[in-house]
């Protein structure tokens, strides 16, 4: 084993926080074996936490909140020629442990792009949303309502009528004046916001998209419950935009931003 400079690295495989050594020994053991592996790099956590200082060396306060314990340990690999890379990656990806197993052939957004992204995310309402015809009537919002509190594992948190919708429309493009003035409340579905206890069974998804007057039933995005679970540990949103694009990471968001 050696250590190799990002610049070199052709995958790197995140361990969760909380893989234990075993998980740990059986990624490393693969990795040895693969006759893909020209030589690799294990970083520990405190590996973790030194490059974690050094991002974030103008924020102590972070730093200070921030232990080695909170950082997942990592695997930096470089491959020889005419390795597939992507599909190598994806072997390992799925190994009991591992939280992600980034290619270098990924595309890796910038921070302005990713702070965008943020920002949007932090706007974006959590719930999931059942969204009604432009056309549906009074009958039909109030019995896919009904229909939905049917379903045990579905909470509705709130009915938006046309206006509701045009409000959030407003503070959403509130930078836009132009659409603005192009759209009309009446341009607008009515919708049910809808909070789930667990993963949404796709069956239940099935049944909601079946129902007389609705168009669409719109489940966050996985990529925005993971920016929102970062931004809760007190990461900012410029911070969080640079430590994706330092770890490697933004492939965990990429299906949602392109």
């Amino acid at each position: 084993m050696s250590k190799i400079s990002q610049r070199d690295v052709d995958v790197e495989i995140f361990m969760t926080v909380d893989a234990t050594n075993a998980q740990i020994a059986v990624v490393e053991k693969a990795i040895r074996r693969s006759d893909d592996v020209d030589r690799y790099a294990h970083m520990s956590k405190q590996d973790a936490y030194t490059e974690f200082q050094r991002i974030f060396a103008r924020n102590p306060d972070l730093v200070e909140a921030t232990t080695a314990a909170d950082l997942p340990q990592s695997f930096r690999v470089q491959l020889r020629d005419g390795s597939h890379v992507k599909r190598w990656a994806k072997a390992f990806a799925s190994i009991s442990g591992v939280d992600s197993a980034n290619p270098k052939s990924a595309s890796i957004p910038t921070e302005a792009s990713l702070l965008e992204f943020i920002h949007d995310c932090e706007i974006q309402d959590p719930d999931m949303r059942v969204f009604m015809d432009v056309g549906a009537t009074g009958a039909q919002i109030d019995a896919a309502a009904n229909a939905v509190r049917a379903e045990s594992s579905l909470t509705i948190t709130r009915v938006l009528s046309k206006a509701d919708a045009y409000e959030e429309f407003q503070k959403i493009f509130a930078n836009k004046p132009g659409l603005l003035r192009q759209v009309k409340p009446g341009d607008l579905p009515a919708s049910i916001a809808v909070h789930p206890a667990s993963v949404v069974n796709p069956d239940v998804l099935d049944r909601l998209r079946a129902i007389d007057g609705v168009d669409s039933v719109e489940v966050p995005s996985a990529a925005c419950e993971n920016i929102r679970s970062m931004l809760a540990l007190g990461y900012t949103p410029e911070e969080l935009a640079r430590l994706i694009v330092a770890w490697g990471k933004s492939e965990i968001f990429s299906t949602s931003m392109n």
